[in-house]
């Protein structure tokens, strides 16, 4: 016997949102290669500076982060790198979010249309 799935809410309006998710996440991922542009334009000595304050600054914005199996990255690179992965990973969660509601009020109209075609 399968798992049981429980929807709280409408399913049309749970593909409305996964289209709105997935819009989103395409107007961020088309943004981010400027955003990203303007933050590494800032991070040159010359903006941040190399006084004490922008020597503790680059201390803990270029600090080493763990990204698991004992590699590290810059917490300032790691960081660009989430969001790049944010926006693709949004993209797949939309789509499937929508995908897995049409295939829901697909299966369920042919379940009912099966029951209903049931002759006592």
């Amino acid at each position: 016997m399968g798992d049981y799935v429980g929807i709280n809410g409408n399913p049309a309006d749970i593909i409305g949102t996964a289209t709105l998710i997935t819009g989103a996440a395409e107007a961020l991922k088309s943004s981010l290669g400027g955003l990203i542009g303007a933050i590494e334009a800032l991070e040159s000595p010359a903006v941040v500076g190399t006084d004490e304050f922008a020597k503790e600054f680059a201390k803990s914005y270029e600090q080493a982060i763990p990204l698991g199996d004992g590699r590290t990255e810059q917490a300032n690179t790691a960081t660009k790198d989430s969001a790049r992965t944010l926006a693709d990973q949004a993209i797949q969660i939309g789509g499937a979010a929508g995908t897995a509601m049409t295939d829901y009020l697909v299966t369920d109209g042919l379940g009912a249309a099966d029951i209903g075609s049931i002759s006592t």
